[in-house]
């Protein structure tokens, strides 16, 4: 004051001033977020645009390949798929067995990406499938030995069959556990199989007719009730996995192609067959691989690995046919 008196409340129009400046600033960083979301990031006096647009492009261009497994199963799968489109009515025998050692194969990569919630529930529906299935192959055992086109020996040797499969099913979702409960049913068969009077030639085999009609009849059954069990209306589908369904078709068609006993099949032929399927599937696995390397999807280490098994699968191969 020009009386040099001290200014008269002056302690409090600095707190005043101080507040309304802090509180601006606040305003400001807490607002602006909110009215604009997706305006960026703030770019201040002292960073550059051109830094905060190339952070930008370099989080979007992340690349996001695929794990050791994941590449490992799409070229199993890729190879189930070029075997299905080349097989025919006269190499479907090989066909089905190299599907179904690549489907044993895929099922196990499968069962490593998942973690332990998903491979438990996949574990329950694959064993709901094979029950379904094992109950059509009962029915058409059933079935064969009351229209008399089948023995009882050879009808006690296929409930047999069906009960270790059973058996096996249950272990999928079941902990072992140790049951005192004495199954006349399986004492009975257990005596039968195992304590059965001695054969002529002529009846053993008639016993081989039978039990090959018997297993082929109910693979074919199994098939039908699966097909039945996924068209049926009380079934969700969205629940259902289809790579387990094909699995198990698979798995029939191949003990029905095992099973219809050509006289006219040779050997040699059968394996001729199966080594150009062979090489089909890894054809197919090579271009696999080389799509997935264009496209991003693994890194330059990742296909010299994958190469380096599909090369390793083709010499043994190579050395299957030389030896034979």
């Amino acid at each position: 004051m020009p009386s040099g008196a001290v200014f008269p409340e002056r302690d409090l129009v600095l707190f005043i001033a101080s507040g309304v400046v802090i509180f601006s600033l606040l305003a400001a960083v807490i607002t602006l977020p909110l009215v604009a979301p997706n305006a960026g990031p703030i770019v201040t006096r002292g960073s550059s645009i051109d830094e905060v647009q190339e952070d930008q492009e370099e989080e979007e261009e992340l690349p996001q390949y695929l794990t050791d497994n994941e590449a490992y199963l799409i070229i199993v799968q890729t190879a189930i798929s070029s075997l299905n489109e080349k097989r025919t009515p006269k190499n479907q025998r090989a066909a089905y067995e190299l599907m179904l050692d690549y489907q044993n194969l895929e099922r196990q990569i499968s069962m490593e990406i998942r973690d332990d919630d998903q491979v438990e529930k996949a574990l329950g529906q694959e064993a709901r499938l094979r029950q379904v299935a094992i109950a059509g192959e009962r029915a058409a055992i059933e079935r064969l030995y009351k229209n008399k086109q089948i023995s009882a020996t050879t009808y006690q040797d296929a409930l047999y069959r069906v009960e270790q499969e059973t058996n096996n099913t249950n272990r999928l979702t079941e902990r072992p556990k140790l049951s005192i409960v004495l199954d006349l049913r399986k004492a009975k068969r257990f005596f039968h199989r195992f304590f059965r009077l001695k054969r002529s030639a002529q009846e053993d085999v008639v016993l081989v007719k039978e039990a090959r009609l018997a297993d082929r009849e109910a693979a074919k059954a199994a098939i039908k009730a699966l097909s039945r069990y996924v068209s049926s209306e009380k079934v969700d589908n969205s629940k259902i996995n289809r790579n387990t369904i094909y699995h198990l078709v698979i798995m029939y068609r191949n003990r029905i192609e095992r099973l219809k006993g050509k006289s006219n099949f040779e050997f040699t032929e059968y394996q001729k067959q199966r080594s150009r399927l062979q090489i089909v599937a890894l054809g197919a696995q090579r271009a696999s691989v080389q799509s997935m390397l264009e496209t991003g999807r693994i890194t330059r280490k990742n296909a010299a690995k994958l190469r380096t098994y599909i090369n390793y699968s083709e010499n043994a191969l190579t050395l299957d046919v030389e030896g034979d």
